[in-house]
């Protein structure tokens, strides 16, 4: 089951309630599932591009810090320090700039 959720990029419970889905009522129950009526997302696609925009200029960030302060002051998103890292480090791949002074 992990082996399959990793390779479809997916959650190990998305899997399963797939597969459940597929028990119950075949193909056709699981193409007809409903959306999942869950939190909205803080990191929305638009705040995520516009990250990744700005990592990818020359300037970037020099700290996660930086980052989380952006985001909240460009942005108006309040997000913990913690997911800034993760979206900048492990989801996006960001590389800090290197500071040169000296």
């Amino acid at each position: 089951m992990l082996s399959a959720a990793v390779r479809v990029g997916k959650h190990r419970t998305t899997i399963q309630r797939w597969l459940s889905s597929y028990r119950s009522g075949g193909i056709e129950e699981l193409l007809c599932q409903k959306p999942r009526s869950g939190r909205p997302r803080i990191m929305t696609p638009e705040t995520v591009k516009k990250l990744s925009e700005e990592l990818s200029q020359n300037e970037g960030f020099s700290s996660y810090k930086e980052a989380h302060q952006w985001l909240t002051l460009c942005c108006d998103v309040e997000v913990a320090y913690r997911t800034v890292h993760q979206w900048v480090r492990y989801r996006l791949k960001g590389k800090l700039r290197i500071s040169t002074s000296g």
